[in-house]
């Protein structure tokens, strides 16, 4: 395959290939148009610099909070680590099953005031303390 060579073009050359001078419209509308595009692209960069620096500076601020949450959760870990020894003990004596009752017979008059305060207790919940 052969490939085609188009000849060059210099800057002072109009488009029918003439010489042309610095002060032709041609040259000063893409002057014109290259600074506009030039001044475009920096303050973009101006844009995404400022961008990235408020970026970095939510990203420490972001790790900051997470270095010191992190902290938290470690000491409230070790909280509960130290305090699941005692609930387990606490639940192992409430669940552990109770001794028998036994019952001791008890004489008349100790009957029925056992009796008399059952029903003077059931009164004051049934009245809800109001009576």
């Amino acid at each position: 395959m052969m490939c085609e060579v188009m000849p060059t073009i210099s800057e002072s050359e109009g488009p029918s290939g003439g010489r042309r001078g610095s002060g032709s419209p041609l040259h000063s509308d893409s002057e014109g148009h290259f600074e506009s595009l030039m001044v475009s692209m920096l303050e973009e960069r101006d844009r995404l610099l400022d961008t990235l620096r408020e970026t970095q500076e939510n990203l420490g601020l972001t790790q900051g909070k997470l270095h010191e949450v992190s902290h938290e959760r470690d000491s409230l870990q070790r909280q509960l680590n130290t305090a699941l020894p005692q609930v387990r003990d606490l639940q192992l004596v409430l669940l552990s099953p109770l001794p028998p009752i036994t019952v001791v017979p008890q004489p008349a008059s100790v009957k029925r005031l056992s009796f008399n305060l059952l029903i003077c207790m059931m009164g004051l919940i049934l009245c809800n303390g109001h009576c």
